[in-house]
């Protein structure tokens, strides 16, 4: 996703310093629209419409700002093409500090975005971010997204074969077998259900995203709780899928310590 950071680079390498001034005391504020996938067989492409909250000192008088505000949103524009991503529209609105709609999860969503470095992964996370305030029907399908890169993403390192139309049931099972987390490997009774329990709140996400969410045109209507019911799907997606990624990782650090190559 284009970082403002990275456009207030681009516009100080033009010598556009009054624009790159106001866009660094701005902030980017991202609505996802759709998924691309261009002719060529390409890689897919986001969509969005960026909107770019910036100070009320300047965005009262845009028309005093007018040159400014012009070179900040070519300026998006041309460094949007470096990434996999399109905005659409770029629209200007206050700055008005905390945002009050924010969801009580949003810093513990930063944390775990932190933590994960797989590209693929990062996407799905951010489009579920950016859904989840707009579009809780799609932000159901991007929880169901986020556990299904991360089980293939254990998979393709641990050079395990899967089908590609595998579901997520079966996914689960195969990494958990992998790194030792499947219940029918642990004799403990309180480990077994809390690890049965796990793959049930997986099949519980792929059920929701199957009712509620927008894969197969079904329609939230009827559904009150539709926006905090998706935010738990996110953040326990997340949470399942960073414990199995360091899971993952860490057995992959004693591997290769016990490896004797490399202690030549």
């Amino acid at each position: 996703m284009l970082e403002l950071e990275d456009v207030v680079h681009w516009l100080r390498e033009g010598e556009e310093n009054a624009a790159a001034d106001i866009l660094a005391q701005c902030e980017f504020d991202y609505s996802y629209v759709d998924t691309g996938f261009p002719f060529d067989g390409g890689q897919e492409i986001d969509i969005y419409d960026l909107r770019v909250k910036c100070p009320r000192r300047y965005y009262q008088d845009m028309t005093k700002f007018k040159s400014a505000f012009d070179a900040i949103e070519k300026a998006i524009n041309e460094c949007s093409m470096s990434v996999s991503c399109s905005i659409r529209s770029v629209n200007f609105a206050p700055k008005l500090g905390s945002a009050q709609t924010e969801f009580p999860s949003d810093r513990e969503v930063e944390k775990i975005l932190e933590t994960v470095d797989v590209p693929h992964i990062k996407r799905a996370w951010e489009k579920a971010i950016q859904r989840r305030k707009t579009d809780p029907d799609g932000a159901l399908t991007s929880a169901k997204t986020i556990i299904e890169a991360t089980c293939k993403s254990i998979l393709d390192e641990s050079k395990i074969p899967y089908t590609p139309s595998a579901d997520i049931n079966g996914l689960i099972a195969q990494v958990l077998e992998v790194l030792e987390l499947s219940p029918s490997q642990h004799i403990d009774k309180e480990t077994k259900r809390m690890l049965g329990s796990m793959c049930a709140v997986v099949n519980g996400i792929a059920f929701l995203r199957n009712r509620l969410g927008d894969s197969h045109g079904s329609s939230s209507i009827g559904e009150p709780n539709l926006a905090e019911i998706s935010d738990l799907a996110i953040n326990v997606a997340g949470n399942i899928s960073t414990m199995l990624l360091r899971i993952s990782d860490k057995q992959r650090s004693q591997r290769q310590n016990n490896n004797p190559e490399n202690h030549l």
